[in-house]
């Protein structure tokens, strides 16, 4: 693969995580996310 191709497919995944994270924050408060340590694990594991 060459870098042009590895670097579509790392900008790839990242707005693919960006997705996730939105997904699992979508109507959380930053209070909420603090208290819920599976949301907390979801986003982090995103990263």
């Amino acid at each position: 693969m060459q870098n042009n191709d590895r670097d579509i497919a790392s900008v790839w995944d990242m707005v693919q995580a960006i997705r996730r994270i939105q997904e699992f924050t979508t109507d959380v408060n930053y209070s909420e996310y603090l208290e819920n340590i599976l949301i907390q694990s979801a986003v982090e594991r995103q990263f």
